[in-house]
């Protein structure tokens, strides 16, 4: 394998969740969802359902209406385990993936069994995607992700760190290192020495070459293998006196 002029470096990310909304007009219930995927701090995005990861769907009626029943459906099929007084909310796993997404209905119903309000919602899902973005990195080592920038190509003169987000794999996955990293430069694969590879760090060359490439990164899933994503990033570094 060929030697490189890049040294990995890895951190840990936490987690954050994203929303989106669904109405009805008249006698009103809204319904807001939320996916369980990884999402990095910072992120300015929303953070969106994939297969394998946990959704959870809350109704919220107008009104003061008291002991209200809630049927709910998921793909056609009734949810009679979930459904009934007061309930709410819909938590399920989506494992069972549809070209146009998991479609939601909603029926709530007075005590005299009358319909209050109906909807419904498709909540799509979305492939896990690599971001690239600059990091930072202080004296005491501690590293800060320029989460307003993201990288679609790099040219540096002076040694830098990239971060590396993999976006919408299901949270469990991620806190349970599921995830495994693949980096590559120049179709090499890069050996990783930590247990966190979402950080790597360019060391421009000592002898004031120049070299350009494109940095890779594959992200699986070892616990649902269907699920993947990969991203490139070119790269120039140094002095224009040399390619590689």
């Amino acid at each position: 394998m060929k030697q490189s002029n890049f040294l990995i470096i890895f951190l840990f990310a936490s987690l954050v969740t994203g929303t989106a909304m669904a109405q009805t007009s008249g006698s009103r219930v809204d319904l807001l969802y939320e996916a369980d995927t990884y999402t990095p701090p910072g992120y300015l995005g929303r953070s969106l359902p994939s297969l394998g990861s946990t959704v959870r769907v809350a109704a919220f009626t107008a009104g003061s209406e008291q002991g209200l029943i809630f049927e709910w459906k998921k793909d056609g099929y009734n949810l009679p385990s979930v459904s009934g007084k007061g309930k709410n909310v819909l938590e399920f796993r989506a494992i069972n993936p549809r070209s146009n997404g998991n479609v939601i209905e909603l029926t709530v119903r007075k005590p005299d069994d009358s319909v209050y309000a109906k909807t419904s919602i498709t909540i799509p899902l979305a492939n896990p995607q690599i971001v690239f973005y600059p990091a930072t990195s202080d004296d005491n080592g501690l590293r800060q992700v320029d989460y307003r920038h993201p990288l679609s190509a790099l040219e540096i003169t002076a040694d830098t760190i990239v971060a590396a987000e993999p976006l919408f794999f299901p949270k469990e996955d991620w806190l349970s290192h599921n995830l495994r990293f693949n980096w590559l430069l120049g179709n090499e694969l890069i050996p990783q020495d930590s247990d966190d590879p979402r950080f790597i760090a360019l060391l421009v060359p000592n002898d004031g070459s120049r070299r350009e490439g494109v940095l890779e990164l594959e992200v699986k899933n070892s616990n649902q293998l269907s699920q993947s994503a990969s991203s490139q990033l070119p790269i120039r570094v140094g002095s224009p006196d040399f390619f590689f």
